[in-house]
Order: structure tokens, then C-alpha cells, then sequence
């Protein structure tokens, strides 16, 4: 709990006394400790410390798997993050929502269009389409890549169409720099009753 909390206020100098006493008290190779602990380094920002936990783990599930991509991809570091899913799968470590978000994020970055068809198929495989924050972080990257077809096809397939997927979808035309197409969908957007 208090690893939790201090990933959430992004206090990383208690979380590292607290690590302290977790080697101390020899749990640190516990797997629900070692996510708490990797989970609070990741939101505090500190990827070095984050990775040096996960390589310490004597097993690795999916979700410390998933949370060491998704902070990759949430710092910055994206070419870490899809080697991270790559070794992943050569593993045999099916990815779970978090791990597509965190994969799917570093490919926008780095602008690699055919591994985001690819990761996208994969989504759609693992049968996570429907999920609402994975969809729109598949528009986003496929906005991001000036590929507004494949952006719109996922978002008209968005069981539900919030403020995240249409700032996303809006944003796609805007980096495109098609004005008439986003002016028509902020239209529609406002029709929707999304502000």
C-alpha cells in the first residue's frame, strides 16, 4: 500500500527507503511486491530502477511484462519499449491491454506505420478491440501516422465515442492539415454532445 501511494504522489525517496526495507526483509522476490515496486518506479519516473527490479524478478507475468513497456513508452524511451515487447513474445508472454497501450504509444512515436498495422491486428487477435483507451490509443497512433482512413476505421468501430476518441480523430486531421475534414468532424463531434 505504501509503494502504491507513493508511485501515485511520485515520492521516489521513500519508495527507495521502502525498497531498502523490502531487501531487508527479503520479499523483494515476491512477484506482487516486485510489480508494487517496479509499478512505483515507473510513476515516479526512474526507468533505470524500474528495469533494475524487473531484471531481478525471478519470474516475470504478463503484468510486470506490461508495466516495463508502458513506462518505456511513457518516458520516452519507445525503441526500449518495443524491444521490451518483442522480448515479451519470443518468451511466450501473451500481451495484455497494458503492454498493447505501452507498444502501440512507442510505435506513434517512432513512426513506424507497418509495426502499428501490425500491433493493431495483434489487438484485434487478442480480441481487445472494444476496449475504449486501447481504441483510442490505436486512432491516436494511426492519426499520428497521417493515415486517417485506418484512424477513422477504428473509430467508427468504437462502440463508444468519447472525448479522448474524438480529440484523437480531430488531432489526426489537424497534423494532416485537413481543415475542411476537421472542421466536418468537430461538427459531428458537437452534434454527439461531446464539447
Amino acid at each position: 500500500c505504501v509503494l502504491k501511494a507513493c508511485g501515485i504522489v511520485q515520492i521516489k525517496g521513500i519508495g527507495k527507503l521502502i525498497h531498502c526495507d523490502i531487501i531487508h526483509c527479503g520479499v523483494e522476490q515476491d512477484m506482487v511486491v516486485g510489480s508494487m515496486l517496479l509499478d512505483m518506479y515507473v510513476k515516479c519516473g526512474s526507468i533505470e530502477d524500474a528495469s533494475a527490479v524487473f531484471n531481478s524478478l525471478p519470474h516475470r507475468d504478463v503484468i510486470t511484462w506490461g508495466l516495463m513497456i508502458e513506462g518505456y513508452a511513457q518516458h520516452g524511451e519507445s525503441v526500449s519499449a518495443l524491444s521490451m515487447f518483442g522480448k515479451m513474445q519470443v518468451q511466450g508472454i501473451k500481451p495484455d491491454k497494458v503492454a498493447f497501450l505501452g507498444v502501440a504509444k512507442a510505435c506513434a512515436s517512432l513512426g513506424v506505420i507497418q509495426q502499428g498495422h501490425w500491433i493493431h491486428s495483434q489487438v484485434v487477435e487478442f480480441c481487445l478491440e472494444s476496449d475504449i483507451l486501447l481504441g483510442n490509443t490505436i486512432v491516436d497512433m494511426y492519426g499520428k501516422f497521417g493515415s486517417m482512413i485506418d484512424a477513422e476505421n477504428v473509430f467508427n468501430a468504437l462502440q463508444i465515442k468519447n472525448c479522448f476518441a474524438w480529440t484523437a480523430f480531430v488531432m489526426g486531421y489537424a497534423r494532416k492539415g485537413e481543415v475542411k475534414l476537421l472542421f466536418e468532424s468537430l461538427e459531428e463531434m458537437n452534434r454527439a454532445g461531446i464539447e
